[in-house]
């Protein structure tokens, strides 16, 4: 599966967000759903999924599995190979957790 990948540094989470998004656009226009039609099969409504296409949207984690499960996919299967062991989203990750930044 050819996956977005993420460009720049400069902002990883946003980057992250839009990859992801990308990848579920991907996908859902494999299946074949509109965004209306992918809406309803994941239990949201239309305007979610086309933020979530553009990267505007965070995602909860049941939201993201709710999205991956409407694709048939597992989450891992729509973050950008990118982002994963990324030092930067880690250190990022890490500053919120301890509230260090």
């Amino acid at each position: 599966m050819e996956q977005f990948r993420i460009k720049s540094a400069a902002h990883p989470e946003e980057e992250m967000l839009r990859a992801i998004g990308s990848n579920i656009r991907r996908e859902r226009k494999l299946l074949r759903y509109s965004q209306e039609s992918f809406a309803a099969e994941a239990g949201f409504h239309k305007s979610f999924i086309g933020s979530v296409e553009r990267g505007e949207q965070r995602l909860t984690l049941e939201s993201f599995y709710k999205l991956a499960d409407a694709l048939n996919l597992y989450m891992y299967e729509l973050i950008p190979d990118t982002c994963i062991g990324s030092d930067e989203l880690n250190t990022q990750c890490d500053e919120k957790l301890t509230g260090t930044s």
